[in-house]
């Protein structure tokens, strides 16, 4: 005979186990895209007068599986508190389940589905609800580091205007391209151009991102990959609007103003004041006035304010902000930072002052002209500062290039003097110390360190590149790395940096 099991059922529930056998007995539908309701394929759906059943039939498991496998489900959603309270798991025992499994199943509240709304950017209840979808969103990321499935689909409306997640599962956590792309489709889907509604989105999402994140930085990421999705000239000034409003008072030059032939790069000069120092004598030797600084003027190093005052109010030096700059700026070391990175970036906190903080965090992520790009991590990385171009990721770096047809990328972090680039009928990695690019249709130039080469010679490293025949230089030129290392040891880095700066590694 069918029964039902019910595990771990919130208090105050309103369900028993005859009303949910009763609604067994109803007509099932399959969730699906264009179907009533959204979900798995797999899932059978049951609209009763008041409720939604779910029947997981894609798990068909023994019974002691089966209640590990609800158990984690709701350990989850009580840790997320985006799901209906009343909403219940059982196990349901049906007379023509096989191999004596059973079927995972739960119910809800029947709530309005916001697809089946009129959401739209010109409607003040829209704005409401889209805020709260994005409210829901940003906690979940920040608090769990998982995702939300963000469609209008996935989420339901109560009689009091209060929002809950419709779907089971969450995903992993990966920046934010899913919110960029939820706002995308709303784009794409107004007729209309209400700029107020679009300005009260747009800080409604800036505000929630420095709430939950407290890093201006991710309010440039989706700003930036709000720019670059395709949209109709029809909605162009939504896009505007909301990109205006995401950012506020920040401002960022990222078309730098540069005119020379012949310019040099630079990059990771991390806090090494007197390699900074050789650098930037070394090029004066040469008569190279345009300096492109690629990122991670701090980190590492004894020096970050030497280095800042060095680099600061001078109109010779473009620069763009790396993940070293980034994570004193904001205080936050994230992922990807190692333990001695991390020792570093927490002595330079204390170290600079808060003008200095202010111009880290006022630098851009990225410069970019109609020649060329510039990043400190990879073309690739929506982060613009995170990701490496390695030898696994130069294909996938020059495709980006191509297309978005960009022929030339400099770029820094990885640390070493090298290229990549790819003719009409080849890819190649070159170290040449000198070379010319002029046939290349993408090519990805770093120039070395400044400050902390990896390349196994400790030294200063940059190069000078002609804009218009692409003819590029490599130079490795001697300091005083004794004064860095000396004034490493005053102030009591770990031997392990020290190491790693006399052995160039």
């Amino acid at each position: 005979m069918p029964s039902i099991e019910f595990i771990n059922q919130p208090d105050h529930h309103p369900y028993q186990e005859d009303t949910v056998l009763t609604g067994l007995l109803l007509k099932r539908t399959i969730a699906g895209h264009g179907q009533e309701y959204a979900g798995r394929p797999v899932t059978a759906l049951i609209a009763t007068q008041h409720d939604i059943i779910k029947l997981r039939t894609e798990y068909q498991l023994p019974a002691l599986q089966a209640k590990r496998f609800i158990a984690q489900a709701i350990a989850q959603e009580k840790k997320l508190s985006v799901h209906h309270p009343d909403k219940s798991w059982f196990l349901y025992y049906s007379d023509d389940t096989p191999n004596q499994n059973i079927i995972i199943g739960n119910i809800t509240p029947t709530l309005k589905v916001l697809e089946k709304l009129n959401i739209s950017l010109c409607s003040e209840q829209s704005i409401d609800y889209l805020t709260q979808i994005i409210v829901l969103y940003l906690s979940v990321a920040a608090h769990h580091d998982r995702s939300l499935d963000l469609s209008l689909s996935n989420f339901g409306i109560t009689q009091d205007k209060r929002i809950y997640y419709l779907d089971d599962d969450v995903y992993p956590h990966s920046g934010f391209m899913l919110l960029t792309d939820f706002i995308a489709k709303l784009l794409r889907s107004e007729t209309k151009a209400d700029t107020q509604h679009i300005k009260q989105l747009g800080t409604s999402i800036r505000d929630n991102i420095l709430r939950y994140f407290k890093d201006e930085h991710w309010i440039t990421v989706i700003a930036e990959e709000l720019r670059s999705i395709y949209l109709s000239q029809q909605n162009e000034p939504l896009r505007q609007t909301l990109i205006s409003s995401l950012y506020a008072h920040q401002q960022f030059n990222y078309q730098p103003p540069i005119t020379a032939k012949t310019i040099a790069l630079i990059a990771d000069i991390h806090s090494n004041a007197p390699a900074l120092d050789a650098a930037l004598a070394y090029l004066k030797k040469k008569n190279v006035n345009d300096i492109l600084v690629l990122g991670d003027v701090v980190g590492y190093g004894p020096h970050p304010m030497q280095c800042i005052n060095i680099l600061d109010n001078d109109t010779s030096f473009t620069i763009i902000r790396g993940n070293h700059d980034h994570a004193v700026a904001s205080g936050n070391t994230g992922k990807g930072i190692t333990s001695l990175a991390g020792w570093a970036i927490d002595w330079t906190v204390e170290k600079i002052n808060e003008d200095a903080r202010r111009w880290l965090n006022e630098l851009p992520p990225f410069a970019r002209t109609d020649n060329w790009l510039a990043v400190h991590g990879s073309p690739l990385d929506k982060t613009f500062f995170n990701a490496y171009v390695y030898p696994m990721t130069q294909t996938e770096n020059l495709d980006n290039l191509a297309s978005r047809n960009i022929q030339i990328c400099f770029h820094g972090h990885t640390h070493i003097q090298k290229v990549y680039y790819r003719t009409k009928h080849q890819e190649f990695a070159s170290e040449a110390k000198r070379q010319t690019l002029y046939n290349a249709l993408s090519a990805l130039i770093c120039p070395g360190s400044v400050g902390q080469p990896r390349g196994g010679k400790p030294g200063v490293e940059l190069a000078i590149i002609n804009l218009e025949t692409l003819e590029l230089e490599y130079h490795r030129i001697n300091y005083s790395l004794e004064t860095t290392i000396k004034d490493m040891q005053t102030f009591h880095f770990p031997s392990a940096l020290i190491e790693r700066l006399q052995n160039g590694q």
